[in-house]
């Protein structure tokens, strides 16, 4: 399975920065009023609870390494990633997906993909974001079912088929 290094980083540094901050909370003392009793009960309590935060974050990060993107994130949410890639001459585009949350993919025109979800992966329209190599990607008619992307040349030019589009779309189960 071809998986986007972008997608890769971009999700491994988002928990990065979660995780930091869950330790920094951890070992912040900063909650506790000057001449206040520390109850240990409630010291231990919020350590454990920091303590399941971080092995869940743990968790997920070996699942995003071993390339299982698409999954809960957090209560409520789901996330997918995917590389989509509108062929010159075909009524499809082509698909490589961390997980299996896109259904299909079909070519209506030149260098546009319309993406077709999971049925119930998203109940609601979810947010997505496109990038490629050298040029321009809109996200369109984002809905609970699907949306349509497409390539640009940077200058305004000709829409471009066979370029590789990476897609990130978070929103509710």
């Amino acid at each position: 399975m071809n998986h986007s290094p972008m997608l890769k980083h971009g999700m491994l540094a988002g928990l990065a920065i979660v995780l930091g901050s869950l330790i920094a909370h951890a070992y912040d003392t900063n909650w506790i009023s000057g001449g206040q009793a520390v109850s240990a009960m409630r010291l231990k309590t919020d350590l454990d609870e920091a303590q399941s935060r971080i092995v869940m974050l743990e968790t997920k990060t070996a699942a995003l390494e071993n390339g299982r993107v698409a999954s809960p994130i957090a209560t409520g949410s789901n996330v997918g990633g995917a590389t989509v890639t509108p062929v010159s001459g075909s009524q499809n585009c082509t698909v490589s997906q961390d997980g299996s949350w896109i259904a299909g993919a079909t070519h209506p025109s030149v260098a546009k993909c319309q993406i077709i979800f999971v049925p119930n992966f998203f109940s609601a329209a979810p947010r997505c974001v496109a990038s490629n190599d050298a040029f321009v990607s809109t996200v369109s008619g984002v809905s609970a079912t699907g949306f349509t992307v497409d390539i640009e040349a940077t200058d305004g030019g000709a829409y471009i088929d066979n370029r590789p589009i990476a897609v990130i779309c978070v929103g509710p189960k």
